[in-house]
């Protein structure tokens, strides 16, 4: 037990900045999402769902940012580091987004081949591409910004922003 209190402690700190950012993130998509439907249409997620998604995604980025994979071009231009960042974490984020889509589909539907064609209806749609060029940006903007925070070191961003 006071193992596990002090592994939170360790911890908290550095995933509360990332699960606040994408609640924010993922609000504005869903509520960019319902200006989108129709009258009728049928959104996926709740509010409550999007906190749990900023949660998991927040320490998951955290996790998947320490894996040597991810991080190629340590002494490179930061570029390096932001583009196959992007390219990794953008084409993780396509294929979960599609599979949870299908699922979804699937558990109102209970046919995976009916599940499958609604969801490649799905994909020739605007609000699809909509939320995905919004979720392209937010992960930019998050690796572009996780980046400099690398380089130039956590304790000197918070004298820069906060004195």
């Amino acid at each position: 037990m006071f193992q596990g209190l002090k592994w939170l402690r360790k911890e908290l700190p550095q995933v509360i900045p990332a699960i606040i950012y994408f609640w924010i993130a993922f609000v504005l998509i869903y509520f960019t999402s319902g200006l989108m439907c129709r009258p009728t249409g049928f959104r996926y997620f709740t509010y409550f769902s999007i906190t749990i998604s900023a949660l998991v995604i927040g320490k998951v980025l955290i996790v998947i940012n320490a894996l040597p994979f991810v991080n190629l071009f340590p002494n490179k231009p930061l570029i390096y580091n932001i583009v196959w960042k992007s390219i990794v974490y953008n084409i993780s984020i396509f294929l979960v987004w599609n599979i949870d889509n299908i699922l979804h589909l699937y558990h109102q539907s209970h046919d995976w081949m009916i599940a499958y064609q609604f969801h490649l209806d799905e994909l020739g749609t605007p609000e699809f591409w909509t939320c995905e060029l919004w979720l392209l940006m937010v992960f930019f903007i998050f690796i572009v910004f996780n980046e400099f925070a690398r380089v130039v070191g956590r304790d000197k961003i918070k004298q820069m922003l906060f004195g």
